[in-house]
């Protein structure tokens, strides 16, 4: 499914929801959250939350726990305490880029995008290195 068609299908169910159940202080339903997350995770946590007109900050949280390993596979292991990250490179739309991290326990995370916002980078690092381990 290309990007517009995915947005739009999202938009098109979250917006039969409200018609039908709601809208402001409703709590929206977890199936429509995850697919918030999963459209989210293609296109870009900021593009989704305005285009699902949810809240940004909500979303970026349910992202970053959809990339957490479940607390079953995992193993406690000091985390970084600082990372520096170069996000310069991503200011260029129309690239692709790969985004690759590896924690000091040899587990690896690649990403491949294009049109990713700082912003959204930066919570993807934070998911993968506060992740429990």
């Amino acid at each position: 499914m290309e990007k517009q068609s995915r947005v739009r299908w999202a938009q098109r169910r979250l917006e039969r929801w409200r018609a039908e159940y709601g809208g402001r202080g409703r709590p929206i339903p977890e199936r429509l959250w995850s697919i918030a997350v999963e459209v989210a995770r293609a296109e870009g946590i900021e593009s989704t939350a305005l285009a699902l007109r949810v809240d940004r900050e909500r979303l970026a949280r349910r992202v970053a726990r959809a990339c957490e390993p479940s607390a079953r596979e995992s193993t406690p292991s000091p985390s970084a305490s600082f990372v520096e990250l170069d996000v310069h490179g991503l200011s260029v739309p129309a690239e692709k880029a790969v985004l690759r991290f590896e924690g000091r326990d040899g587990e690896k995370f690649e990403l491949e995008f294009t049109n990713a916002r700082a912003a959204d980078v930066v919570e993807l690092a934070r998911a993968f290195w506060s992740r429990p381990r």
